[in-house]
């Protein structure tokens, strides 16, 4: 009689668990666990259900309790790992589904779940690896498929996770997810137009997703159709109020329209993202959003790539004038730049100490470069006319042009060339390949000189060998040391000829004539804004725009008739 009420109240909480009733669900399971302390059925059910209820260190230890009893019940190590994984405890989970699979090599579970917490841990390789052996077991098996495309994405091997996501899309059509995967797979190929499709073939088989349309809205904004983008993104917060990604991608589409004060508070919020690419400022100090600060001393600290904080330099003599006191926290690339620059202002330090080595004590306020560029310039109305605050060696640089005279002529027209960018992200998008180049080197009158950072800065083998000699690198000036030297290098010049990287920032900067190839759609970052051939932030730069659709030789073919037309203009 006993057994059977204790069958009944087991049956009776699967019953509850099933309908939903999670607080009913425990409540019965925990009776039929006190009664048989040691029953692994019932303790696992406890666990899972105390799991879905957020209590994850009880689950952790109802599953570990279940697999001490029953080693051999294999989808228990499964569960445990699940709920060590989604209490951040990787290296434990990773353990647990080795145990299952050191019971069952063949496991497709436990390998796939394996494969899932190496990814999150960013060992791409070694998840890959469990994936792929997935497919091998259950070539068949849809999610399988399905996480192996998603990985080879995180690995930036477009084209195969493009056929894994396939082969998933064509062993379970009914999917959603397979589709939103391959979408942003065909974006990452630069063939949003075809993402665009399979978001709508998503959205047709999971209406009202907020993910879907936040995701074509990004895809529109690739395509430089921004109100139309604006239009998903709102459907999208409508859906789902708090979905960050999205307030935070209809921000930038803003900022980029030029609608900064629509844009800014929606961006200011990147931190709440679960971007990797958005730096947090993770310390117990107060946010500088207005306050008065003219007796308060104020910790700046920089985020994003060198050529963002040398764009978002240029607000710190304003900012000065505001806050009593200014410890700006920069990497060592550009600290020794920044001191130089604006050793005038006295009421501010520039380190590169690690912030975790500063007396947080010390400071009243905290602020991002960022945000102080949202406080400055909240519209474009607020940009005053754009300044140079780089300062180049003048003797350097003018030691480096007469060198450089020497050797090419004094009539000769100096004119750097830098083609490539580094950012891991968008980087491909931004850099200009050979061939487009080649109209531009061929240009007699002129000896263009390398500015170009990294290791496409030596690689000149996709450059016939009679146009290898028209790219001169200077071979006392370190392109990839300190920046103060690649600016004097720049300095030197009678033009600079760049993509959008981390030196066209560092020319415009000093405000030298520096001739910027913008990318088009995501390449683009947001402050070149979408239309225009002259910057706010910059005096000399002039922007030629890459337009969708175009390759990169009808740009290069414009900047090339007007360098044509500046060589004859200086005659």
């Amino acid at each position: 009689m006993a057994e059977d009420r204790l069958n009944h109240l087991y049956q009776t909480a699967t019953e509850l668990y099933h309908a939903g009733d999670l607080a009913g669900a425990e409540k019965q399971a925990r009776r039929v666990a006190k009664k048989v302390p040691k029953n692994a059925n019932a303790l696992n059910l406890l666990a899972v259900i105390v799991q879905q209820q957020g209590k994850i260190d009880e689950a952790i230890k109802l599953f570990s309790r279940v697999c001490a009893l029953a080693p051999d019940q294999l989808q228990a190590h499964i569960n445990l790992g699940n709920a060590l994984r989604e209490a951040g405890q990787h290296p434990e989970a990773r353990r647990a589904y080795e145990t299952a699979l050191e019971h069952d090599p063949n496991f497709v579970a436990a390998k796939i779940n394996l494969g899932t917490t190496l990814q999150e841990s960013g060992d791409f390789k070694q998840a890959l690896d469990h994936f792929s052996g997935a497919t091998e077991i259950a070539p068949d098996y849809q999610p399988a498929h399905y996480n192996r495309g998603v990985c080879l994405r995180d690995m930036r091997r477009f084209d195969d996770a493009l056929a894994a996501l396939t082969r998933a899309i064509e062993l379970n059509p009914a999917d959603p997810g397979s589709y939103l995967e391959r979408a942003n797979v065909l974006s990452d190929m630069g063939r949003d137009d075809d993402a665009i499709i399979d978001i709508q073939t998503a959205l047709r088989l999971r209406p009202n997703w907020p993910d879907a349309y936040g995701n074509w809205g990004s895809f529109l904004t690739n395509l430089d159709r921004h109100e139309e983008a604006l239009e998903k993104f709102d459907k999208s917060l409508v859906l789902d109020p708090n979905n960050v990604t999205n307030v935070v991608n209809r921000g930038l589409a803003c900022l980029a329209m030029g609608n900064l004060e629509q844009g800014w508070p929606a961006y200011l919020r990147r931190a709440e993202s679960a971007a990797p690419f958005y730096a947090k400022f993770e310390h117990d100090l107060p946010e500088w959003a207005g306050q008065d600060i003219c007796d308060q001393h104020v910790l700046v600290w920089t985020e994003q790539a060198l050529g963002d904080q040398i764009l978002y330099a240029g607000l710190m003599e304003e900012f000065a004038q505001l806050a009593g006191r200014v410890t700006w926290i920069c990497p060592a690339k550009v600290s020794g730049l920044f001191r130089s620059a604006f050793a005038g202002l006295k009421n501010v330090e520039v380190t590169d100490q690690d912030l975790n080595d500063l007396p947080l004590g010390d400071y009243d306020f905290q602020a991002s470069m960022i945000d102080l560029a949202a406080a400055l310039r909240p519209s474009m109305s607020a940009f005053p006319a754009p300044a140079p605050y780089l300062r180049p060696d003048k003797n350097a640089a003018r030691g480096l042009r007469k060198a450089l005279h020497q050797r090419f002529g004094p009539e000769t027209k100096l004119v750097g060339l830098s083609w490539a960018s580094k950012n891991p992200l968008i980087g491909d998008g931004k850099t200009l390949d050979f061939d487009s180049l080649q109209p531009l080197l061929s240009l007699a009158g002129v000896q263009f000189i390398n500015v170009q950072y990294g290791p496409a800065g030596e690689d000149f083998s996709g450059l016939p060998e009679d146009l290898r000699a028209k790219i001169w690198t200077v071979e006392d000036v370190d392109l990839n040391g300190l920046l103060e030297d690649s600016l004097n290098l720049l300095a030197a010049l009678d033009l600079f000829i760049t993509c959008s990287n981390t030196t066209a920032h560092l020319s415009s900067a000093a405000g030298l004539p520096t001739w910027i190839l913008v990318p088009a759609g995501k390449a683009r970052i947001w402050y070149w804004f979408l239309e225009g051939t002259q910057s706010p932030w910059y005096l000399k730069a002039r922007l030629f725009r890459r337009q969708h659709r175009e390759s990169w030789a009808a740009t290069v073919g414009q900047v090339t008739r007007e360098l044509e037309s500046y060589l004859i203009s200086d005659t």
